[in-house]
């Protein structure tokens, strides 16, 4: 009889969102959440990759995403004052992590897809406001960027708005 050696996997401590200049009145993002976007398959079941960089890269969609953003961002402001102020650090810890833990998969995965590597900064853009999104879950409820982040985690490219918003839908590839 042959004996079976089993080695041991080596330890891998968990990844963790670090902020270099801790905020006071926001609680960090749960684990759950980290852990989720550690998970993607990036771009896994694309439908139309003929169309994500026009669409994704258009100035309309650069537009549309940023006003969504400022819609977060103001009524942060309005509502939090100088609890608000910590906006920033947050989204320069978002984006940190982004770069560091997400960036490389999501620059290789747009590789193999043969999608131009100037969409890192889009998927970037996305999951940062995102994070922000969930960080201020108990101001507004996540929504518009939940639903870029729903499209990701399917494995898609969301690239689009069909309709006015609020109203329409998300155009996904």
């Amino acid at each position: 009889m042959g004996a079976h050696l089993t080695f041991a996997q080596p330890f891998s401590p968990p990844v963790k969102l670090h902020y270099p200049d801790p905020p006071h009145y926001r609680k960090p993002l749960p684990e759950s959440r980290i852990d989720e976007l550690l998970a993607v398959d990036w771009f896994a079941s694309l439908e139309h990759p003929d169309i994500i960089a026009a669409s994704a890269l258009s100035h309309e969609w650069e537009d549309f995403t940023l006003e969504r953003r400022n819609d977060l961002s103001a009524l942060v402001s309005l509502r939090l004052q100088q609890r608000g102020s910590e906006w920033n650090k947050c989204a320069r810890a978002f984006s940190a992590f982004f770069d560091e833990h997400l960036g490389p998969s999501v620059s290789q995965r747009l590789a193999e897809a043969q999608l131009p590597a100037e969409l890192l900064k889009v998927v970037a853009w996305d999951i940062v406001s995102y994070m922000q999104e969930l960080n201020y879950a108990d101001i507004r409820r996540p929504s518009f960027f939940q639903s870029l982040w729903l499209s990701y985690q399917s494995g898609r490219f969301p690239c689009g708005w069909d309709g006015d918003y609020p109203e329409g839908t998300l155009v996904s590839a």
